[in-house]
């Protein structure tokens, strides 16, 4: 699949799902928009918060390799759900 219609896929698929809201559509558009001249993309991954043992975020690491957190969840359940959506999975 070429990148742009994988892009254009990727937007489409989470601006059809309402609880996404614009902010996480755009984190959606931002991560295709950071891909490297490959086409690789940022994988969405989640972290478990140290300080807080019922805290999951979800995120990726951009090129720099700062931490780009996009959702908290209270499961590890939860936020793999949520990456597996991100990363072009279905529900």
């Amino acid at each position: 699949m070429s990148f742009m219609r994988d892009a254009k896929l990727r937007f489409r698929e989470a601006w059809d799902n309402d609880a996404l809201g614009f902010q996480g559509v755009w984190r959606v558009v931002e991560t295709m928009l950071k891909s490297d001249r490959r086409g690789a993309m940022a994988s969405w991954v989640y972290i478990h918060s140290e300080r807080n043992p019922d805290l999951f975020t979800v995120g990726f690491y951009d090129g720099d390799g700062k931490w780009q957190p996009e959702s908290d969840h209270a499961t590890s359940e939860a936020a793999a759900d949520r990456v597996h959506f991100l990363n072009g999975g279905t529900k």
